[in-house]
Order: structure tokens, then C-alpha cells, then sequence
């Protein structure tokens, strides 16, 4: 069964989102235990997807916190995080990071960088805006937009996107990533891995 399934996404999708508020004592009970550098803020669940159309609740950053911690409030709640996911390429090289011991799920796992959630924020500018944060990465040329992901081990929907940078900077060590590398497509590199980023790198790299 392939952990991570991809469907297509039209060039010019659209994406719509509504709030929704989620009031529960376990939820409360769970943040109020967390540790590391976790905040609350919004971020955006998907209700529904077509090639065209992305449909998504803005929720409170708690209720999917509480949800790692709890799987089986994942089903009672609904929810399906939507969040980006990038490829850094330059000189026909991908930026990799080290995920910290301090971010909430795959502590130490290998991942291609940037990622993160939505929050209120078109996917471009939130995959900026993770790039610049993650990495003090600015010097992006162009952003293509690939495919949608489903992660079978999570319920976890990302927005693929490759960044087409002009420097092969090496970024500083951050709360989010221990450390960085650029790899080549398709290189074997030791380690367990974030799901989908195991398979982005076995895709073709298109720097243009």
C-alpha cells in the first residue's frame, strides 16, 4: 500500500476556506500538557478536493495538536490538515533538512524542505513565507505548483510546490531543522524519512 498518493491539481485551482470552532476538554486538556515550541493559531483543514476546487476549515492549531497526541480524536473531529510542501532546487539539487526534537511529529526524520500549514495565507505566499522562516532562504525565481498529496499514515493533505532558487545557499541550523544538505535527485541517503518527501525525491527535478 503506498503511504503517500497524489492527485492532480490544476494550474490555476482555486482554494476557499470558512472557519469552524471546535470546543472540547480534551483538547484542552492535551495543549495545556505540550511541550517544545508549539503554539496555537489557525490552520487550515480540507473538507473537500477537486482538481479545480479546494474546500477547507480554518480551525484552532490545538485541535490537530490534540489529534497527534490522540489519533481517535482525529475521526471525532474530522480533521485533515491542508499544508504546503516545497522542493528547494538549485543547480539541479534538492535542499533536504534534519527535522528537529523540538517540532510536534517526525522528530528527527529527514525531509525536504520547506513545509508547513496554512494559515489564512495563499499556499505561494505560505510556502514563502515557511521558505524565508525554515531556512532564511529569499532568493526564489519561480514557484510551480505539481500535485496535491494524501498521506495513508496521517490523513495529512499537502500542496506540492518546487522553488526554483539561484543560489545553492547552505542554511543555519533552526528550531525547526538540526541541520541541512543539498542532495541529488534520486541519491540514497540513510535515515528515516518524512513519507512524502520520500517520494519527491524520487521525482524528475525540473529547474528551469
Amino acid at each position: 500500500m503506498k503511504r503517500v498518493i497524489g492527485f492532480e491539481l490544476s494550474p490555476k485551482y482555486r482554494l476557499h476556506s470558512f472557519p469552524r470552532v471546535i470546543r472540547d476538554e480534551r483538547v484542552d486538556i492535551l495543549w495545556e500538557k505540550r511541550e517544545g515550541h508549539v503554539f496555537d493559531g489557525q490552520m487550515l483543514s480540507l473538507k473537500s478536493y477537486s482538481p479545480d476546487l479546494l474546500v477547507g476549515e480554518m480551525i484552532d492549531y490545538r485541535v490537530w495538536y490534540a489529534c497527534v497526541q490522540n489519533p481517535s480524536l482525529q475521526r471525532v473531529f474530522d480533521v485533515h490538515p491542508l499544508s504546503v510542501s516545497g522542493r528547494v532546487i538549485s543547480n539541479g539539487k534538492i535542499l533536504v533538512g534534519r527535522r528537529s526534537q523540538k517540532v510536534t511529529t517526525y522528530k528527527g526524520f529527514l525531509e525536504c524542505c520547506p513545509s508547513g500549514t496554512l494559515e489564512g495565507l495563499s499556499p505561494e505566499e505560505a510556502i514563502r513565507k515557511e521558505l524565508e522562516e525554515e531556512t532564511g532562504i529569499r532568493s526564489v525565481r519561480k514557484i510551480l505548483p505539481k500535485q496535491i498529496y494524501w498521506s495513508v499514515d496521517d490523513g495529512v493533505w499537502d500542496i506540492h510546490m518546487d522553488l526554483l532558487c539561484e543560489d545553492m545557499e547552505m542554511p543555519l541550523p533552526t528550531k525547526e531543522y538540526e541541520e541541512f544538505f543539498w542532495m541529488n535527485p534520486q541519491e540514497k541517503r540513510e535515515g528515516r524519512w518524512v513519507p512524502l518527501s520520500e517520494h519527491l525525491l524520487q521525482l524528475s527535478v525540473e529547474d528551469e
